[in-house]
């Protein structure tokens, strides 16, 4: 009795190892993966131009202005 519920939890030990692998590389998971790594490029990018942003910011202005005129 106690090896056959031990090789039940083996087994499902396992299927649950299969399931979180099947769920990382299906296509949703793949999809979040990358919308995550996005994101954390995109703040990493905002990070890294933080002391230009006035500059940015200024040219943006006069952009519009120009535009709008």
């Amino acid at each position: 009795m106690k090896d056959d519920s031990k090789e039940t939890g083996l087994r499902l030990l396992k299927k649950g190892r299969q399931g979180i692998l099947r769920m990382i590389f299906s296509r949703s998971g793949l999809i979040l993966v990358l919308l995550a790594v996005q994101v954390l490029f995109l703040f990493s990018i905002f990070h890294w131009f933080e002391e230009f942003l006035p500059h940015i910011y200024g040219g943006v202005v006069i952009f519009t202005v120009f535009m709008v005129l």
